[in-house]
């Protein structure tokens, strides 16, 4: 038994022994992946191209043509590309015949050849024409830079010499047979810019005949066909076809008095458009003869794409290209130029309607952006005084404008930046704009019960309304009452922000009876009246409106503060104003109001200069 015990131990002692040995003499790289094989299968493709590169001339004679195919680099394995041929000015059938298959390039060689065979015509054509070669479908292979090929055929034909008697009288041209549509005799367009081509001694011979033309047109391109040099006694009359023989367009006369025709289209569609050409003269035609030609001009060059982060209204920085304003709407905007353009400034239109006040105003500014505002009325003209703002007040560079409306129509709002940014920096000058109607708003109405008229709007341009003179002060006290609400037309930015207030001494007038109730703002007002009759921006001393009434309401109550009339200098000053809150400055003659919030503040009314009729000043 112990003996057994043995003889087994031994026993598994050798087989465990011997499978040891066997794991060890396997390969490690039985268990691993086959690197060099993986390498050998992302072996990069060649590239197959035309060996003549992008363009390639023949002659009409060539007959067949062997085109070549190479590869960028040799391949292990066989590699096959489809090829085709495509109409250009030349046509399959006239000019060479319609090629394609597939051309196979075995392993371990860089080329091959395939045939097209070129129609060698009798037919005339100039310029030369020219068809396309197209690769495609590759395996084993990818697609290299020249895979279209332009093959263009030169022409061997001499030019048409008229048929003519020995004495020179043309009868039949060479351009026959030409007498219907499926006849009709190819010739070129010119591009603008071009040496112009034309076709001539064409006949109408004999007594009857009719002749059909034919061009390549190109999408979008705009062509003048016209028949020039005709001899007396011919009268041509033009029709003009699409590709589809569809008539499109005809022309007798192309101006009183002028026998030739003239016709423009725009082509639709790439293909051959038709002429037919007959003679309105009835006399003899023999011997007389005219001239075709066609003009092409080009499609104008699209825009360029526009600027990325520029805001969704651009292009929008004239009348014709405003951005559509709703009211209510807020607008997310920048000041990114676009086209090539060195300031970006926005314009918008709203609808407004009569008796309405809207409110426009630039909201949530950038730490770089400065905004102005400019309204502008339904003919894209800005009124008459100006109606604009800059900044909504001291320290806050954001803008608002206020407007009664007086008519049904656009109005147009003019955002732009007061300083300009660089193109780099645009996109840091952000804002937002806002425009709300106000529906519950009064409309301003005058009252005939104080001695203050206000002026008529009808003006002196011939309406129904007269010239207004100068208003005479109340002999009362002014209540709110007696005058009309005034118009709230913010016009704190007629002048550049730069300009210093004019050097004059304010004549103080009687100061404003205090409110009733706590005052919480003591104000001194300046307002200044001046005709700009030098345009310069700035008031002279010789340009002050006198004699202009001036009131001051509270704001918060609508009660009538102060009141007073500007000096000879068309100045008036208020001193120590006490209001519960904010001042309405009003001057009714000009429909000027502004709102005051500061305790100091500089007004200055600009009325522009105008001419009126009949050139007076």
């Amino acid at each position: 038994m112990k003996r057994n015990n043995k003889q087994h131990f031994i026993h598994q002692l050798i087989v465990m022994t011997l499978l040891s040995a066997l794991i060890i003499a396997i390969p490690v790289a039985s268990f691993m992946p086959n690197q060099s094989a993986q390498a050998a299968n992302v072996e990069a493709l060649p590239a197959a191209s035309f060996t003549a590169g992008s363009a390639l001339t023949v002659n009409e004679t060539a007959g067949v043509v062997n085109i070549s195919v190479t590869l960028s680099t040799t391949s292990t394995n066989n590699v096959t590309v489809s090829y085709n041929t495509y109409d250009g000015t030349g046509t399959a059938g006239n000019d060479y015949l319609n090629t394609s298959g597939s051309l196979t390039i075995n392993a371990g060689s860089t080329s091959n050849t395939f045939p097209v065979s070129i129609v060698n015509n009798t037919t005339y054509n100039n310029p030369n024409h020219f068809f396309y070669i197209q690769l495609s479908n590759p395996v084993s292979a990818t697609l290299g830079t020249n895979s279209l090929l332009k093959v263009t055929i030169t022409n061997d034909d001499a030019a048409p010499v008229p048929t003519s008697t020995p004495g020179g009288t043309i009868y039949v041209d060479s351009y026959e047979p030409n007498n219907s549509l499926s006849q009709a005799y190819a010739i070129a367009a010119n591009q603008v810019g071009g040496t112009a081509q034309k076709v001539c001694s064409i006949t109408f011979w004999p007594l009857g005949d009719v002749d059909y033309f034919k061009f390549r047109g190109k999408p979008h391109s705009v062509y003048t066909i016209h028949t020039l040099d005709l001899s007396a006694g011919l009268d041509t009359y033009m029709k003009v076809y699409n590709t589809q023989g569809s008539l499109i367009d005809s022309n007798d006369d192309a101006d009183v008095g002028n026998r030739q025709s003239e016709v423009e289209i725009t082509a639709d569609v790439d293909g051959y458009y038709y002429i037919h050409i007959t003679n309105q003269d009835p006399s003899d035609s023999t011997g007389k003869t005219y001239c075709l030609q066609v003009d092409e001009q080009l499609p104008p060059t699209p825009p360029p794409a526009m600027p990325t982060g520029a805001d969704a209204c651009e292009y929008n920085s004239t009348v014709a290209t405003a951005c559509l304003m709703g009211d209510g709407e807020t607008k997310k905007l920048n000041f990114i130029p676009v086209y090539g353009s060195e300031q970006d400034t926005d314009m918008f239109r709203l609808w407004v309607k009569p008796s309405i006040k809207y409110t426009c105003e630039t909201s949530n500014l950038s730490l770089y952006a400065d905004t102005n505002i400019i309204l502008y009325d339904q003919n894209g003209d800005p009124f008459i005084p100006w109606i604009g703002n800059d900044d909504r007040e001291i320290g806050d560079r954001s803008s608002i404008v206020e407007y009664y409306s007086t008519y049904t129509g656009w109005l147009y709002i003019q955002v732009g930046p007061v300083n300009p940014p660089l193109y780099e920096e645009a996109s840091l000058h952000t804002y937002e704009l806002t425009c709300v109607s106000d529906a519950s708003t009064p409309t301003p109405t005058a009252t005939a019960t104080t001695a203050y008229v206000p002026p008529s709007s009808g003006g002196t341009g011939g309406g129904s309304g007269s010239a207004v003179s100068t208003p005479t002060p109340p002999s009362t006290t002014p209540t709110p009452s007696t005058y009309p609400t005034p118009t709230p037309i913010d016009l704190s930015s007629l002048l550049p922000t730069t300009a210093p207030p004019p050097i004059v001494v304010f004549q103080p007038l009687p100061t404003a009876v205090s409110p009733p109730g706590s005052a919480s703002l003591i104000s001194t007002i300046n307002v200044t009246a001046f005709y700009d009759a030098n345009n310069d921006f700035t008031p002279a001393m010789d340009e002050g409106i006198n004699n202009i009434a001036v009131m001051l309401f509270d704001n918060s109550t609508g009660e009538l503060t102060a009141f007073g009339y500007t000096n000879d200098a068309g100045m008036v000053r208020f001193d120590s104003v006490a209001t519960a809150g904010t001042l309405r400055v009003t001057v009714p003659f000009l429909n000027y109001t502004q709102i005051v919030t500061n305790d100091t503040s500089d007004i200055l009314i600009r009325v522009a200069p105008a001419t009126m009729p009949g050139g007076t000043p």
